[in-house]
């Protein structure tokens, strides 16, 4: 009997590897875009992860920091309402910088450079989220040293197709969208067009101003895109993506609750507008000759509460930290950014007229002077150099030594009481450096 069950066992098993032999199911391949030209993604020689349009709808995600979660050795971080800032394998942006830099993550939106403007990362309508990781220098140039994130819309087809959808949730949090595409001219020309509005008050009360909504999301995507079948191995593509973003900014609490007390909440805003045209002719198997040329302008604005609190929130004996940063940002057809600088409000009530400090990054937006609510806000004589510090006993501006610090340069003597009068009304503060995180 023992013998019989043995054979029985071993028979089951054999049976069972010819049962999964005879089952094998072959998946579609996936092509990959963020190369040269399309490819199966088995055979695009770089690590990549592609999250398909299957994925987005299942997590209903809304945005690109929802789904980059699974994507390995991709990090995102937030300071800002949205998750904006990418680092791949550690490499990346953490933070808002003052200063206009070459990112070392590109983002990449149908054939249009993001890089530094994260917030664009909206997913309605797109059909895959391509993550390159490693240089990708050589199509994207300098903002892909780490790695691309390529995000692809969905493309026109001969068929009619339309595309609905809407969404409620928590937190006030209501989207609409709707997507229609299909041919204008029969086998010569093909369009699809989509908008989507989302909104939400956020998941933060500010108990200060009595308010529920000061980390909204109002965001509004519009796409639009023509392809043109213009011979059999030549097609043109058109491509328009409109973005108005008007998100608040007023995360942060100093118990690490859910509950704010910012008297002056930041924003996160966006306008843009970006347009894309692409050839491709392939006169033979062996070669595609393809083109390209992009325009994009966009109008950004940046900023947050420095001390995400209100004035009178502690004693005066504290020296309390009081500040608004705000970053304002244009973004030309030229891909470069021009900054007009950081925007230091510390005179925020007529009740802080008695704080100073100095701007953080050394420019107070003309040349790095201490900031002061007595109204005259960077006129102040003899600036000192960028870098100087403001020692916070004695109130006095402070220069690296020339001599110790290579060749920092030395700050000259900065009187501030002969502008500001008696020194003991100024309470000294606490100086920030670094970049805004």
């Amino acid at each position: 009997m023992k013998f019989k069950a043995l054979s029985l066992a071993i028979s089951a098993i054999f049976s069972t590897n010819t049962l999964a032999e005879g089952t094998k199911h072959d998946l579609p391949p996936m092509i990959v875009s963020a190369d040269f030209r399309p490819a199966i993604a088995l055979e695009t020689p770089v690590s990549l992860t592609t999250i398909g349009e299957e994925v987005i709808e299942a997590r209903n995600a809304q945005h690109i920091e929802e789904v980059l979660n699974l994507a390995p050795n991709v990090n995102v971080s937030s300071g800002a309402s949205r998750g904006q800032y990418y680092q791949i394998r550690g490499i990346g942006e953490r933070s808002q910088f003052n200063a206009p830099l070459n990112p070392s993550v590109g983002l990449i939106i149908d054939g249009v450079d993001f890089s530094r403007t994260g917030g664009a990362g909206t997913l309605f309508d797109v059909e895959s989220v391509e993550i390159l990781r490693g240089p990708q220098g050589t199509k994207f140039g300098t903002n892909a040293l780490a790695g691309t994130i390529n995000l692809r819309s969905k493309e026109p087809t001969e068929e009619f197709q339309v595309h609905a959808e809407a969404g409620l949730a928590e937190y006030n949090t209501h989207n609409l969208g709707l997507a229609v595409g299909g041919a204008l001219i029969e086998n010569s020309l093909l369009g699809r067009a989509s908008i989507y509005t989302h909104q939400s008050d956020g998941y933060m009360d500010n108990d200060f101003l009595g308010r529920d909504n000061t980390q909204n999301q109002d965001e509004v995507t519009a796409k639009g895109k023509l392809k043109w079948l213009a011979a059999k191995n030549l097609t043109v593509d058109l491509s328009y993506l409109h973005l108005n973003i008007d998100n608040g900014y007023d995360a942060f609490t100093l118990d690490n609750s859910r509950n704010s007390l910012s008297d002056d909440p930041g924003e996160d805003k966006q306008r843009t507008n970006a347009l894309a045209l692409k050839a491709d002719w392939q006169p033979n198997d062996a070669v595609i000759i393809q083109t390209e040329a992009t325009y994009a302008k966009s109008d950004i604005t940046y900023s947050y509460d420095v001390d995400w609190g209100f004035d009178g929130q502690f004693a005066p004996g504290l020296f309390p930290f009081i500040g608004f940063d705000q970053f304002d940002r244009e973004r030309g057809p030229d891909g470069k950014d021009r900054q007009d600088g950081t925007h230091n409000r510390v005179a925020k009530q007529a009740a802080k007229a008695k704080t100073m400090r100095l701007d953080p990054f050394g420019t107070g937006g003309q040349g790095g002077c201490i900031d002061c609510a007595e109204g005259h806000i960077n006129g102040c004589e003899n600036q000192p150099a960028h870098g100087a510090v403001l020692a916070p006993v004695q109130g006095k501006p402070y220069a690296p030594d020339a001599k110790n610090d290579g060749d920092a340069p030395r700050a000259p003597a900065h009187d501030h009481e002969q502008r500001c009068g008696d020194r003991s009304t100024h309470a000294a503060q606490p100086v920030l450096h670094g970049r805004v995180g």
